[in-house]
């Protein structure tokens, strides 16, 4: 037993000094960094904000025009055209912007289709009706669709105007 100690304890006062050598060896190692060099320039920085929200001009004050104006469109659309610039003086009711409109064009073809079937279906159910080919409901309901169509293409109307 006392023989398993000895060689034990012989053991560990050789690996001990192994180890902290190994462990110098790690922390003596260099590395090599890749370093880019290049000649100072003077320049003007430039920085920028991006905030949210919305920004507002100088309101009017008692002798000076407002410093801008609110614009909006009552429809929701994407700009097709632009035709004033930033800055530019305009008077009142000058058109600034056009919107696309080929949506409410293609919506205003629909619903003149749409017109076109209706009426051919009431005159369709009105010679029926005249030789007791339908019933009184059906050339009703062709001519609610008929009414419907009318105000649809009116609206769509309104949309290009």
């Amino acid at each position: 037993m006392l023989f398993k100690r000895i060689v034990l304890i012989t053991l560990l006062c050789l690996a001990v000094p192994a180890f902290l050598r190994a462990a110098d060896e790690v922390e003596k190692i260099e590395t090599e960094v890749a370093v880019h060099v290049a000649p100072i320039k003077k320049a003007t920085l430039r920085a920028y904000v991006a905030g949210y929200g919305s920004v507002e001009a100088q309101p009017a004050g008692p002798k000076t025009a407002a410093a801008g104006a609110r614009i909006s469109s009552p429809l929701a659309g994407a700009l097709a055209e632009t035709l004033s610039q930033e800055g530019q003086h305009v008077e009142k009711g000058a058109v600034l912007f056009r919107l696309d409109n080929r949506l409410a064009t293609a919506q205003a073809a629909k619903a003149r289709h749409a017109l076109a079937f209706a009426q051919q279906n009431l005159e369709r159910q009105t010679a029926l009706l005249k030789v007791e080919g339908t019933s009184r409901r059906a050339l009703q309901e062709a001519e609610a669709q008929v009414a419907s169509a009318t105000a649809e293409l009116e609206a769509a109307r309104a949309l290009l105007d």
